[in-house]
């Protein structure tokens, strides 16, 4: 979009103006929520009177895509699963995209398929959880791999080919954190050979196991998703076997449940057991050969990379000690006495209290609300335990390693919920905040609150029960908030997950109105909380010497740009409209000078003051001479839907920008009027207006 901005019409009270549409435009998020949002009068409009058009949003929407080509996929099956209803299922657009209509309100799980790919690992691969709420759209991002075959044959052994097991090791494949083992059901046929189909892409072996002794691995084989590799040999042969005692080093007393892990030579993850109540283990049908081991158990130090020689067709014998871990213990009580499994435990290296909810996540609790920190801290510390029903409990000082402490949840109120991008991936450097009116809490990167880094989750707490929402924001992402959900006290409340991708860019050159000059230094911001992000800086720039502007990392939607520059009117850029990773030129912005009066301000709007009453749109005010006022709106008009976009769990800040936009364009809206029974549509023509 290219447009000269500029020109003057009628005057209103720039007092006023500040005290309505400004401070619920520029900076609404500053403002109680029963604070008006005011636009000045600008001329009459054209009005007309339709039966109500029913306008509805969808439960659930999403995108599936390749995993690792990052492209769409059209026609992918979707299905998604709430409680014990029928599943409802959806297929994909062109652009990779669904919708789903109508979900019952909570927990749903979704998934997505398609002929000749497959969704995942044991992580990946998983049906997603999402969280479905009255009157708000969840999204959910949902990715799939294009399928690889290997054809191949088994040799060597002592038995019938077809009474070889046949599995699949993936090293790394289908975006998992760490290697896996997948049984695939398949034997070769009598003369040794093999065909697997529908694997994952990626870095992977055939592994084959006869009934009686023996072990074969192929070499790693790199996969591209759609291709198939063959004549992929695996050799069966003798096996070797490991065996010993774990025990604590200080007392010499087994140590039941220790995990031990040996990589034998030539394979690329480790075999695995746990010692029973004697301290005892044994793996067997090992790789011969020179391998590492490594041991570990609750409470205990762990023991990493210890060699051993493993020989074919024998037992080797490794004994180890464990010497005892300098962490702490305690248990998670619920607000009625009860052990809580699943709770998150925080902790953070201060000298003072901590305030609010979160800090470093380090355990969870398990059997008995019980956990275990095992690692090596700083002492003293503060640890915290929180949970998305139960609240978090208070923070509580450990001084040294050894010492059991208990924490009893309810201690605070809260949101939690889940920051990812399009591909369902945490994304580093998430910075968060709590908005309600003009109460804000934010966090930085190294503070309360901020996203889990591993898997994107975050606890953010609030300063009072009442309305809440969350701002997340990040690096190269626009920022995303949630939908607003009532917090009660000391409690904590699951928002859902938020979804950021790539930020918008709008450009644009800033001069004199008179001179044609351009004008350097001048302010230029997106007007909104989403805009500014997080910590409240964002969404803001300055011209340089040749009056050019850029504003990066912009929300996708609809919305206004301030700019403004000493000795001149101010300038509001209305119905700006950026779109995902490209950029909006808004072309020439003409600032007229303002005469010495050190004020003044230029845009398009409908005339009218906006609140939020009894949770609806209202006008608070109407004024003369105004569109609204042509179209007999009056004070106490409710808003229903604006361009057909439902106005009802509308915020503040989305009404006013699509009520917003540039003189001579229109707008539709459903109203009630104060008494009436019926809704009346109304179509109001914007004009320029001059504010002083």
């Amino acid at each position: 979009m290219k447009s000269e901005h500029g020109g003057r019409a009628r005057r209103v009270a720039l007092a006023g103006l500040l005290g309505g549409l400004l401070v619920g435009g520029v900076a609404w998020w500053l403002a109680p929520e029963d604070r008006g949002a005011t636009e000045p009068p600008p001329r009459a409009a054209e009005a007309e009177v339709a039966a109500p058009a029913a306008s509805a949003r969808p439960a659930l929407d999403g995108e599936v895509t390749d995993r690792e080509r990052r492209r769409p996929l059209a026609g992918a099956q979707v299905t998604v699963s709430c409680g014990e209803g029928p599943p409802v299922v959806a297929e994909t657009d062109a652009e990779g995209r669904f919708a789903v209509d109508a979900l019952p309100a909570g927990e749903c799980s979704v998934s997505a398929a398609k002929a000749g790919y497959v969704a995942g690992g044991p992580t990946t691969g998983r049906p997603q959880a999402v969280q479905i709420a009255a009157g708000a759209t969840a999204t959910v991002s949902v990715a799939l791999s294009e399928t690889v075959t290997v054809v191949g044959r088994v040799e060597g052994g002592t038995g019938p080919p077809d009474e070889v097991r046949l599995s699949v090791l993936y090293v790394e494949a289908g975006g998992e954190p760490e290697s896996f083992h997948v049984e695939v059901g398949a034997r070769p046929d009598s003369g040794g050979g093999f065909e697997l189909r529908d694997l994952l892409p990626g870095e992977l072996q055939v592994l084959a196991e006869p009934p009686e002794d023996g072990l074969g691995e192929s070499e790693v084989l790199v996969l591209a998703p759609g291709t198939t590799r063959r004549g992929v040999v695996v050799h069966l042969g003798e096996t070797a076997r490991l065996e010993g005692r774990v025990s604590a080093a200080d007392d010499g007393q087994p140590v039941e449940g220790a995990i031990v892990r040996v990589y034998a030579a030539g394979a690329s993850v480790a075999a695995r057991t746990a010692t029973d109540a004697h301290g005892r283990y044994a793996l067997e049908r090992l790789g011969p050969g020179a391998a590492l081991a490594t041991v570990s158990a609750r409470g205990f130090v762990t023991r990493s990379h210890l060699p051993v020689e493993l020989l074919a067709g024998d037992t080797t014998e490794l004994p180890v000690e464990l010497e005892t871990a300098p962490g702490f213990s305690g248990q998670v009580l619920g607000p009625d006495g009860q052990p809580v499994v699943g709770a998150s435990i925080y902790v953070q290296s201060t000298t003072a209290v901590p305030e609010g909810v979160g800090g470093r996540r380090i355990a969870t609790t398990r059997t008995e609300g019980r956990f275990l920190v095992e690692r090596p801290l700083v002492w003293p510390i503060f640890v915290q335990a929180a949970h998305p029903e139960l609240g978090a409990s208070p923070w509580t000082r450990v001084e040294g390693p050894g010492e059991d402490v208990t924490l009893r949840l309810g201690g605070g109120s809260g949101l939690v919920g889940r920051v990812v991008d399009a591909r369902g991936r945490a994304i580093e450097g998430v910075r968060l905040a709590a908005t309600s009116g003009g109460h804000r809490r934010s966090s930085g990167p190294a503070g309360q609150g901020v996203a889990d880094p591993r898997d994107g989750r975050f606890h953010l707490p609030v300063a009072r029960p009442g309305t809440w929402s969350v701002l997340a924001g990040a690096p190269g992402y626009a920022p995303a908030e949630s939908a607003r959900v009532e917090v009660p006290a000391g409690r904590l409340v699951d928002v859902g997950t938020l979804v950021l991708r790539p930020g918008a860019q709008v450009v644009g050159q800033v001069l004199d109105a008179t001179t044609r000059e351009p004008l350097a230094g001048a302010q230029v911001a997106a007007q909104g909380s989403d805009a500014r992000g997080p910590s409240g800086q964002g969404g803001g720039t300055t011209t340089g010497s040749d009056g050019r502007f850029v504003l990066d990392e912009l929300p996708v939607r609809r919305m206004s740009i301030h700019v403004r520059a000493a000795g001149h009117r101010m300038r509001l850029l209305t119905g700006v409209e950026p779109r995902p990773g490209e950029v909006t030129d808004v072309g020439l912005v003409l600032l007229a000078d303002d005469g010495g009066s050190r004020g003044g301000m230029d845009y398009g709007g409908i005339g009218a003051a906006l609140r939020i009453q009894d949770g609806a749109i209202t006008l608070a005010s109407v004024f003369g001479g105004s569109a609204a006022e042509a179209a007999g709106l009056t004070k106490g008009t409710r808003i229903l839907s604006i361009d057909g976009q439902d106005a009802t769990s509308m915020g503040m800040q989305q009404a006013l920008e699509l009520l917003r936009g540039d003189p001579g364009s229109d707008v539709s809206v459903e109203v009630m009027k104060p008494g009436a029974a019926t809704v009346e549509r109304v179509r109001l023509m914007r004009r320029e207006v001059s504010a002083d």
